[in-house]
């Protein structure tokens, strides 16, 4: 592919965004960063706004648990201390390992709230020829539309989006 990652999956992103209804990120991960690297948003008046070129982190949020899911042990470690530090709306608990065996299994991750009070995701992993996530697909929104129950259904169709991009 001689295409940046970014062109070729915009048309992915603005698909994931009409069928949705809600804003869609493509997110790359930058040290113990995500950074957006593409967005579209949502035409809802209410909506979470993520501009490209966003740096956020791995503790928090659904983009952020997916590029922990696919760490290497060591990494983990090394971030989970780190997150201990934070606020009580990171992912990071004694359970994580339980959790981030649950994601990788069902293959998405869902946060409401984590990052950002009243901010609610959903996330899947872009897998590149090696077998690990060269990019995480989020659709984000109100944790009014996208609590973690609600989130379930947006589940396919980010799944989907990510396996689009992928090819």
């Amino acid at each position: 592919r001689e295409l940046p990652l970014r062109d070729l999956a915009h048309p992915a992103l603005e698909r994931l965004a009409n069928s949705t209804g809600e804003g869609a990120q493509l997110y790359i991960r930058s040290g113990d960063d995500r950074i957006c690297v593409d967005s579209v948003q949502s035409k809802s008046e209410l909506r979470t706004i993520v501009e490209v070129g966003a740096t956020l982190p791995l503790t928090a949020g659904s983009a952020g648990k997916v590029f922990m899911a696919w760490a290497t042990d060591q990494d983990r470690e090394r971030l989970t201390a780190a997150a201990d530090q934070l606020t009580d709306r990171t992912p990071i608990g004694e359970d994580l390992e339980r959790q981030l065996n649950y994601l990788r299994r069902r293959g998405w991750a869902v946060s409401s709230g984590e990052r950002e009070a009243g901010v609610g995701s959903v996330s899947a992993p872009v897998f590149g020829p090696g077998g690990s996530p060269v990019a995480v697909v989020s659709v984000s929104g109100p944790a009014s539309r996208l609590g973690r129950i609600s989130a379930k259904q947006y589940a396919p169709a980010v799944v989907a989006a990510a396996h689009e991009i992928e090819k």
